[in-house]
């Protein structure tokens, strides 16, 4: 196997080669902004119209959540309908009952009663910390919102970037020097047919970049090669003009941080969002793991995370298309599901993994908030 020429590879944002989360059957993705001429929050919908087993897992000090308790392990309602992201803190929350009542309109839900309109939809959703990012504290999603989101879901091309619950996100207020963050996706194949996608929103506390240099983190995981030997493009290394721009921009944001408290600079709060869904048949509990394990993938790409200022939260979804298959004839010794579920959690990671570094490179600048391809524009081909 030959390795690409690292030097000569750039990133197309417009192309992700990195595969999406609607390459599962059956999930859907609907993202509405906000304010497209002042783009800064907005929502994100994953729908799974046939319904789907789901887990949670929160990691982040200051969760704005809805309906997690129900994926509870134990709890009477196995399958949700989708799952929602959004701006807008706990305000922004009310966007999932408007994706709610349009999911009921379609008769699609936890069924109550003999007639078809008699459905609960099931959909916990997460919001992001991006209020008063527009110069105004009220500009924040709402019901209707929430509606037009799910309505608009659709399979096929996810948008990335400075879009739907990812419009107003923002990374590395913990240092005073934010750029923007956004949507990313990504999506990892097994070879037994076993998919594993992740859709992320963006928004730290933390940096996904070297604070010298502004390498990006977790480089290595994008550019490596998976549990399925799939060879990516590889990301290309900054020029030495674009790294000293970046030094320079570090060092001005140093500081101006020392002028200010620690306290002022983090009120900004902030939170990672996202799902992360395979098409194998998992329990409930393995889906929490999967969620759990999720979560290191956010670790290897943004530094500090899961801090008392994010909400860090990942839902976990099945759609239940392939059987995990035990065949004790030619492995009469082995316990095969436990290692093919070890594969699922590990590419449940490398996939939140590569979903996170696509936010921040597809995001564009943000008012007075720079982009990380504002500073690294060889990285990239438009």
């Amino acid at each position: 196997m030959t390795l690409p020429n690292i030097n000569n590879t750039k990133i197309d944002i417009h192309s992700n080669q990195y595969g999406s989360l609607t390459e599962l059957d059956d999930v859907f993705v609907g993202q509405v902004t906000l304010d497209e001429q002042l783009p800064t929050s907005g929502v994100t919908c994953i729908l799974t119209p046939k319904g789907a087993t789901a887990g949670f897992d929160c990691r982040g000090g200051a969760p704005a959540t809805h309906e997690t308790d129900l994926l509870r392990s134990g709890n009477l309602v196995e399958k949700v309908q989708g799952i929602v992201l959004t701006g807008g803190s706990s305000f922004g929350l009310i966007t999932a009952l408007g994706a709610q009542q349009y999911m009921a309109e379609q008769n699609l839900g936890w069924r109550v009663g003999k007639a078809p309109e008699e459905v609960v939809p099931i959909l916990p959703a997460a919001a992001i910390f991006d209020l008063g990012r527009s110069g105004s504290f009220t500009h924040r999603p709402t019901f209707e919102l929430g509606y037009q989101a799910a309505e608009c879901a659709k399979t096929g091309y996810v948008q990335e970037g400075s879009v739907g619950a990812g419009s107003g996100a923002e990374v590395g207020h913990y240092f005073g020097m934010p750029i923007s963050g956004g949507v990313g996706t990504s999506c990892v194949h097994l070879d037994d047919g076993v998919l594993v996608g992740a859709l992320v929103v963006v928004n730290a506390a933390g940096l996904p970049t070297e604070s010298d240099g502004g390498r990006l983190l977790g480089r290595k995981y994008i550019n490596n090669i998976s549990l399925l030997n799939d060879l990516l493009p590889q990301i290309a290394d900054p020029l030495e003009e674009e790294i000293a721009s970046w030094n320079s921009h570090v060092s001005k944001a140093m500081l101006g941080k020392s002028k200010e408290s620690k306290s002022e600079s983090l009120t900004h709060s902030n939170t990672v969002i996202g799902v992360v869904a395979t098409n194998a048949k998992l329990t409930r509990a393995e889906l929490q793991k999967l969620a759990a394990i999720s979560h290191d993938g956010l670790a290897r790409c943004i530094w500090p995370i899961h801090t008392p200022f994010d909400g860090d939260s990942l839902f976990s979804l099945s759609t239940g298309q392939l059987e995990i298959e035990e065949n004790r004839e030619i492995w009469p010794d082995i316990m095969l599901r436990p290692q093919i579920l070890s594969k699922i959690y590990e590419c449940g990671a490398t996939s939140v993994a590569r979903a996170t570094l696509r936010a921040v490179l597809t995001a564009d600048a943000k008012r007075e908030v720079p982009a990380y391809r504002s500073f690294f524009p060889s990285l990239y081909t438009l």
